[in-house]
């Protein structure tokens, strides 16, 4: 029988000891061999690897000591009758590392995802490295480390400062007509991105080779968003439209004679962003001097540039103005 169990009614969560043991022991060796050494196809070193692994059975303990989600149960999904629900792994903490392996050659690399969770019945524990001979059913699961298979973005019962999230409830989205370009918005996951509709940049003259502003170029399709950091939020005080926010983001990200591209990411229209929270405004005047594109465009209105911004060409080493243009479809 294992030594930690927590209970609640006829439920309970067992502590692995074998699987945190394999893990523990594996990730031990990987630090001996390979130390501060990075391991190869990866970012991490042999000691990084031991202290994300060790991190996971941390929490673990926090969990089956009750320092951490004391009243676990009522915050997991369960089945209608209060039961495990067979195959579904319940995802607890995920602190992003992957399980290493020894490749032909010996050396360690970077495999399948691993991370902390409930594993209930129905998930054959041979190639997870847990004990067998523990009886798990629909009233009794395991808390141990496991691969991460076919699921595309965690949500897990505690975020990496450890709080804990709603993993219990469906997410209730807001509607994509009821997004403002310029508004703040929170995904599931907990990721914020500020929302900038159907846009796309262009400058000209538009012989500058490498200057890449966003992937549409004048074709819109989906729409654009930034993912908020702290050097984002610095840029975004004080601005009140995303005029203002863009040309102050411009010159921080195209500094003469780096190139680099303004950090946005694109979603088309069969893939956009699906957000859970409006947590802030900074631009309430949203986009002011942009050119309307698509069905709800004037015709015959002159196109106006947004701003101009110097930028060194990266083939002849010249520095010339820039008229920067935004193309806007209210209808993404």
């Amino acid at each position: 029988m294992a030594k930690k169990e927590i209970c609640s009614g006829d439920l309970s969560i067992f502590y692995d000891e074998e699987n945190f043991n394999h893990y523990l022991e594996h990730a031990k060796k990987i630090k001996d061999v390979c130390g501060k050494s990075k391991l190869a196809n990866t970012n991490i070193t042999g000691e990084d690897y031991y202290r994300k692994i060790y991190e996971l059975v941390q929490v673990a303990n926090m969990i089956m000591n009750k320092e951490k989600a004391p009243n676990l149960f009522d915050l997991i999904p369960l089945k209608k009758d209060g039961t495990f629900q067979k195959a579904r792994r319940i995802y607890i903490y995920d602190n992003g590392i992957s399980y290493c392996e020894s490749d032909s050659a010996g050396e360690y690399i970077s495999g399948e995802r691993i991370t902390l969770a409930i594993v209930p019945y129905g998930i054959n524990p041979w190639y997870e490295f847990m004990d067998t001979n523990e009886k798990v059913d629909e009233h009794r699961a395991r808390l141990a480390i496991t691969i991460v298979s076919g699921v595309r973005k965690l949500y897990p019962l505690l975020d990496r400062g450890l709080k804990i999230q709603n993993i219990k409830t469906k997410s209730t989205y807001i509607k994509q007509e009821d997004l403002k370009p310029g508004a703040i918005y929170k995904e599931k996951s907990g990721t914020e991105y500020l929302f900038l509709g159907g846009i796309s940049i262009v400058s000209y003259p538009s012989t500058f080779p490498n200057l890449i502003l966003t992937s549409k170029h004048k074709h819109i399709y989906g729409c654009e968003y930034l993912r908020v950091t702290k050097k984002v939020k610095d840029v975004l005080d004080g601005c009140n439209s995303l005029d203002e926010f863009l040309e102050k983001w411009a010159h921080v990200k195209l500094k003469t004679g780096v190139t680099e591209e303004l950090g946005f990411s694109s979603r088309g229209r069969t893939s956009l962003r699906k957000f859970i929270e409006e947590t802030s405004n900074p631009c309430l005047k949203g986009w002011i001097k942009v050119n309307m594109s698509g069905p709800n465009a004037t015709p015959g209105l002159p196109e106006q540039s947004m701003f101009s911004i110097n930028l060194k060409n990266s083939a002849t080493g010249s520095v010339s103005q820039y008229d920067v243009y935004v193309e806007y479809d209210d209808t993404e």
